[in-house]
Formats: structure tokens, C-alpha cells, sequence
């Protein structure tokens, strides 16, 4: 039977895999914004996408580091 404990752990593990993903996807839209950017010989930045990606990549950033889970000592 599945138990309250068992699926606040998978919510967890969901939300853990999430910011994984929203700061892979955040720096990778930052790194193409900068790219297409530098091609197109241009200084200015869209500063809309850039902020988007940025919180984009602080949120996910945030999640990873408070549902990390700690590592229990045997000793």
C-alpha cells in the first residue's frame, strides 16, 4: 500500500528532476542568446529572453539545492 511518506518522495524526486531540467534548459537558451547574438555582430542583448533564462536557471538552481537529499551517516 502506498503511504503518504512514499508519495510526498516521488512528488520529491519530480521536483528535484524538474530544476535539473529548468537549469539545463536556462543556460542553454542563455548560451544561444549569446551566440546568435555574437553572429549577427551585434552588442545588444534581448533583454526579455535573458531575464527569462536567468530566473529560469536561479529557480531551477534553488529547487536542486533544497530537495537534494542528504546523505545519511551509518556511524
Amino acid at each position: 500500500m502506498i503511504g503518504i511518506n512514499d508519495i510526498k518522495r516521488i512528488i520529491k524526486k519530480w521536483f528535484y528532476f524538474l530544476g535539473i531540467l529548468a537549469v539545463l534548459f536556462g543556460a542553454l537558451i542563455l548560451l544561444i542568446i549569446i551566440i546568435q547574438t555574437v553572429m549577427d555582430g551585434g552588442t545588444e542583448y534581448p533583454p526579455a529572453a535573458m531575464v527569462f533564462s536567468a530566473l529560469m536557471v536561479c529557480v531551477g538552481a534553488t529547487l536542486v539545492l533544497l530537495l537534494k537529499e542528504k546523505k545519511k551517516n551509518i556511524m
